[in-house]
């Protein structure tokens, strides 16, 4: 028997998510409320934006034998790594839970310049816990470590008051006016080792404004590579300065000299002074042997490099010359002289 339909069933559109158990690159990022995921021996990553002021119909939540969590993510045998936003008015509370067997790492996300939900947050593990709350995060914290344990590493809006049991109590934040029927967040956390960080800004650590304080590297007497940036005069060999090639360099090269003076301070740099320029003093190191080997040149400048030749071949000329093991001009020079590209 066959009945006619007179028109399709509307379309299902769910209003929001209640129970998701998909891998995180398939989580939405719409906001969401009631949310619950449970996995066994599979870790929980990704991004959860939570909405307390979400209503989402009892038919469509799972049961519940404890009070709803807004959040509820639960883990064994593996790691929980979320960044949680926290969005929706003030007068409401975000309750979040998070319980895995592994380390758990969470961020939790508020904007600083509009009212938001008070976060309510536990996490209980075997293993390490690290919390990063916004910085506007006002509230007493509860730690609860399993087994005596060092002090938690705690941000420096922290005060803790007391320590019992392995169970330390204290406050984040200004607590000068807070009184039992205070308003506001709280962090109850459970391990063996607990971290708690500050988010200096919405959406992720705010990254220190810093200033432009760029200056020519060259000019750097720290840097030992400075002479790399640094433009090169024109030197001429004494034994081929009438050479036509050096006739021709002459004419299309030229800088302004290295300004004269004594060098500067080089700390911790295993260099030689020496003679450089035509002839001069390199570095060299055969086993655990220190030599010094004539390489030519005239002038004084410091070798930043010493320490990498061996001391091996002659050559002619500054920067690294010919042969192996030439040492380096760096550009504080002590006189007129400075390296040139006359090979």
């Amino acid at each position: 028997m066959y009945f006619e339909q007179d028109e399709p069933p509307p379309a299902y559109v769910p209003e929001a998510s209640a129970s998701v158990a998909t891998d995180a690159s398939q989580q939405s990022t719409r906001p969401t409320n009631f949310l619950s995921l449970i996995r066994a021996n599979a870790p929980i990553t990704g991004s959860f934006i939570i909405d307390p002021n979400i209503r989402i119909p009892d038919a469509l939540l799972p049961d519940a034998v404890e009070p709803r969590r807004n959040l509820y993510l639960e883990t064994t045998g593996a790691p929980i790594d979320v960044d949680i936003f926290v969005v929706g008015g003030k007068n409401v509370r975000a309750d979040i839970h998070l319980q895995a067997n592994g380390p758990i790492n969470a961020r939790i996300h508020a904007s600083p310049s509009i009212a938001r939900p008070h976060i309510h947050l536990s996490a209980f593990s075997s293993a390490p816990i690290s919390i990063a709350v916004p910085a506007s995060f006002r509230g007493p914290i509860t730690i609860l470590s399993s087994r005596p344990s060092p002090s938690p590493s705690l941000p420096p809006q922290a005060t803790i008051f007391s320590e019992a049991n392995n169970t330390r109590r204290g406050f984040i934040g200004d607590f000068a006016d807070w009184t039992r029927d205070s308003a506001g967040d709280e962090l109850d956390l459970q391990s063996a080792t607990v971290s708690i960080s500050v988010l200096e800004a919405e959406g992720g650590p705010r990254e220190q404004e810093r200033e432009d304080t760029s200056t020519d590297e060259s000019q750097n007497p720290t840097d030992p590579f400075a002479w790399l940036r640094m433009p090169v005069p024109h030197l001429q060999h004494p034994l081929d300065r009438h050479t036509p090639r050096h006739a021709h360099e002459r004419q299309h090269l030229h800088a302004t000299p290295f300004q004269p003076g004594p060098p500067p301070a080089h700390q911790g740099m295993p260099a030689q002074w020496g003679r450089l320029g035509g002839r001069g003093y390199g570095l060299g190191r055969e086993g655990e042997e220190v030599q010094e080997q004539r390489l030519g040149g005239q002038g004084q400048s410091f070798d930043p490099l010493a320490w990498m030749h061996h001391a091996r071949g002659r050559g002619r000329g500054g920067g690294f010359g010919r042969g192996f093991g030439q040492a380096a001009i760096s550009p504080h020079s002590l006189g007129p002289t400075a390296p040139g590209s006359w090979w």
